[in-house]
């Protein structure tokens, strides 16, 4: 390996390092946009809904602008405020909820129900069983 091909691997790593605090948000916007790009072509599939490339790259635009999004907000915070606010994880969690929605709206059009509510009833519904009487 050349030593010019060293030196600028070396500084991409570091380059790479000073965002390494964010890489669990990072990770969280990836996985969260793969589930709702996941449930939503099951979901479009079962409403007979064709399934373009134009929506596709829509993911792939949307994916892009959260990490960059997160990667703003970090250097914001780190850099710029001295970790004096937690706008990262302010972004990451926006991008959390947003993308969250997303779910389980897709998981509404596949169960065809509400998928949120009838969670939520099942938990009432265990919660408030009484218990049967011990002899």
């Amino acid at each position: 390996m050349s030593p010019a091909l060293k030196v600028v691997i070396a500084a991409s790593v570091s380059f790479l390092g000073l965002f390494a605090p964010a890489a669990a948000a990072l990770a969280a916007a990836l996985g969260l946009t793969v589930v709702d790009l996941v449930t939503g072509i099951v979901a479009a599939m079962r409403r007979k809904e064709p399934i373009t490339s134009g929506k596709l790259r829509r993911t792939v635009v949307k994916l892009v602008v959260y990490e960059l999004a997160i990667l703003s907000a970090y250097t914001a915070q780190h850099w710029l405020t001295g970790d004096a606010f937690p706008l990262m994880s302010w972004a990451a969690g926006t991008i959390g909820l947003v993308e969250l929605k997303s779910v389980l709206e897709n998981l509404n059009s596949i169960s065809g129900q509400d998928v949120l509510k009838s969670l939520i009833d099942k938990v009432t519904q265990t919660q408030t069983k009484p218990e049967p009487p011990t002899p």
